[in-house]
């Protein structure tokens, strides 16, 4: 039986999944080769980390919320997923507290020189969401207690937190730029990049609300 097999409403969403999985996919690899033709400063290797974690997330989002009727196949893709959603969340949370930092104290952060503690606190809380995940599906169907508290609670959650975070600081930070404006000091190259930065960012939140909308109503593995 095919993956594909089913209702036509059960067809769709996995052919949208497929298709989105390939696409996604395809522009986060393309944006890893973009930034690595640039120069890498702390703010840019912020956003390639954030990247790859991405691209972790996306390769593995079809085999992650659909029955591809592997066991196995779907146990590392949630595990992917885990590792993948939540890692890109901190960093993105760290890129916001970055912007909030620059337009609030108008000075720059030493990203570079705190590059190895911001990574670990993206890498730790997946792979210890992976971990309770783990223990609960290993093997088959063990614990499926444990298996929700991972993915229907503290993946979840933490991916609601780090959106809310994101939110606020992006909020904070469209604050600030905007005094800044209003007193007719956002002049220089620099204001200004920032303040198209500012704007921009705002973006990013509403799509993580999306993604997480999407599995929550999804259906698939998790």
């Amino acid at each position: 039986m095919s993956v594909f097999d089913g209702s036509p409403q059960y067809q769709t969403y996995v052919i949208i999944g497929f298709v989105g999985t390939v696409l996604s996919s395809i522009a986060s690899m393309i944006t890893i080769l973009l930034i690595n033709k640039m120069k890498i400063t702390g703010y840019i290797k912020l956003i390639l980390t954030m990247t790859w974690f991405q691209l972790v997330y996306d390769v593995s989002f079809f085999n992650g919320t659909v029955n591809v009727g592997n066991y196995w196949v779907s146990y590392v893709a949630n595990v992917w997923q885990l590792v993948g959603g939540i890692g890109s969340s901190l960093i993105s949370n760290w890129i916001a507290f970055v912007v909030l930092y620059v337009v609030y104290n108008k000075r720059s952060i030493d990203i570079v020189g705190n590059y190895e503690y911001m990574l670990a606190s993206a890498i730790v809380p997946g792979f210890a969401v992976a971990i309770v995940y783990s223990i609960g599906s290993i093997p088959e169907g063990h614990n499926q207690h444990l298996v929700d508290i991972a993915n229907l609670g503290l993946y979840y959650y933490i991916r609601l937190v780090s959106i809310f975070l994101n939110f606020i600081m992006f909020g904070m930070a469209s604050y600030y730029n905007h005094r800044i404006r209003s007193k007719g000091l956002g002049k220089s190259p620099a204001e200004q990049a920032i303040n198209t930065l500012c704007r921009r960012l705002m973006y990013y939140p509403l799509l993580q609300v999306n993604t997480v909308l999407l599995l929550l109503c999804g259906g698939g593995s998790f």
